[in-house]
């Protein structure tokens, strides 16, 4: 894969530019590209330093994926990595409850999951993940995420 690594300036340039020509006048703001930088921050799949962004290993485990895997990679790190105790080095991943697993109404999936450092329990909700398939995706995203970053967790 090629590095990613750009200004915060080059990088929201980019962005804008392309939404603008993908979305006409319904592109983001430029305070919602701050959102989002932000927001990937927090999640690890981003550093920055010295106003030059970069992808962190958590952040090329997603972008080395595409279409539907794309999308559960990123509600994977959305939804279940603690990011109390995670560090751009060690990703720490709540583990689902599996007796509280169900499909609510809207037809998201909805599942409380316990953080196995901090013991923190959160609600978690995922749209595009089916409860067949829960599972496998939750266990292959281990497995995979293990070739990127160190990762505390345990399998369901």
């Amino acid at each position: 894969m090629k590095r990613f690594e750009l200004s915060k300036k080059e990088l929201k340039e980019k962005v804008i530019y392309r939404e603008k020509k993908l979305m006409g006048e319904f592109a983001h703001s430029e305070s919602t590209f701050y959102y989002w930088l932000k927001r990937l921050r927090e999640w690890n799949m981003v550093r920055e330093v010295n106003s030059i962004v970069s992808l962190t290993k958590l952040g090329e485990w997603v972008s080395n994926a595409s279409g539907d895997e794309f999308v559960h990679r990123f509600e994977f790190v959305e939804e279940f990595i603690c990011n109390s105790c995670s560090s751009e080095g060690t990703v720490v991943i709540f583990k689902p409850i599996i007796e509280s697993l169900h499909i609510s109404k809207e037809n998201s999936l909805n599942v409380k999951a316990k953080c196995p450092v901090c013991k923190k329990e959160e609600k978690i909700y995922i749209k595009n993940w089916k409860l067949d398939d829960f599972k496998n995706l939750y266990n292959n995203s281990i497995d995979n995420l293990k070739k990127f970053v160190n990762i505390k967790t345990q399998k369901i």
